[in-house]
């Protein structure tokens, strides 16, 4: 899962490295930051390693 990168590298020709296009989200260090009972959510979250599926998530500790 992650997230768009705002500020991604650029090859020399302003391609995009792809590499760099999607920052990984820690999904165990996102949940072991929740306290009990609290929710986090975030809206443009991106799953696949290929199709890159925009979706919602929300996290419930």
């Amino acid at each position: 899962m992650g997230c768009k990168n705002c500020k991604p590298d650029y090859f020399q020709d302003e391609r995009i490295k792809k590499a760099t296009e999607y920052i990984q989200l820690d999904m165990e260090v996102l949940m072991s930051s929740l306290q009990t009972g609290q929710t986090y959510g975030i809206s443009d979250a991106y799953v696949g390693m290929t199709d890159k599926v925009l979706t919602r998530m929300i996290f419930i500790n």
